[in-house]
């Protein structure tokens, strides 16, 4: 069995770890600069438009599979946490909450309420739904996540339930401003990771470069 001294001695393996330790370099370079990026701009904001329930419907239904969160973050879980943001425009606060298609229907089956649809580029379709006034007291029932108040935030949960938002005064209309905000709160740590393993490739690299066996040899007079 060849001892790793002599494998690396070898042309066709020292060059294959060369390649290997450039390209691992240049990924964890790249994924460094993304993370300086988001450190330096802040929060990124990505606008989903007004969503207008209409008179008459006194809540909003909207199914998360429908509705983008790109907010042009690639490996999002890594570098921080993605929020949707719903902030009413209509009288009083709103209560925004989470869950299952089939659970936020049937919470909201025999009332008055509007089904929304994203068309693109911040525009929705609303599909008004016939009932009897408003919903029940959504304390009454069971949530995935949920909150209150005139700017609700949920975090981004990248399941594929429904969204619900209700005026907790009873009335109509449900108009509210939906936006998804990135925050890079993890990007510190990934940027000193990916700039220490940036830097162990390269060190690397070089010195595959110098101990290199195809390297002419200087003759020592």
């Amino acid at each position: 069995m060849a001892a790793p001294g002599s494998l690396l001695r070898k042309p066709v393996v020292s060059r294959s770890l060369l390649i290997v330790a450039v390209l691992v370099g240049a990924f964890a370079t790249t994924s460094a600069i993304t993370g300086w990026v988001y450190l330096r701009n802040g929060p990124i904001v990505s606008d989903l438009g007004r969503v207008n329930g209409g008179e008459g419907s006194h809540s909003l239904l909207m199914e998360a599979a429908g509705v983008s969160v790109d907010v042009a973050v690639p490996l999002v879980d890594w570098w921080g946490e993605a929020e949707i943001l719903a902030q009413s425009v209509s009288p009083g606060e709103i209560f925004y909450g989470e869950a299952a298609v089939d659970d936020a229907r049937g919470y909201l089956a025999g009332s008055s309420y509007a089904a929304a649809r994203p068309t693109g580029e911040g525009t929705w379709k609303i599909f008004p739904v016939p009932g009897q006034g408003a919903p029940p007291d959504p304390a009454t029932r069971e949530w995935s996540a949920s909150g209150t108040g005139r700017s609700v935030r949920i975090p981004v949960s990248g399941t594929d339930g429904a969204m619900v938002l209700v005026r907790l005064d009873g009335e109509s209309p449900v108009n509210v401003d939906m936006s998804v905000q990135f925050t890079a709160s993890h990007a510190r740590i990934y940027v000193l990771l990916f700039a220490m393993l940036a830097a162990g490739c390269f060190a690397a690299a070089l010195l595959f470069v110098i101990r290199d066996p195809r390297r002419p040899k200087r003759n020592r007079s």
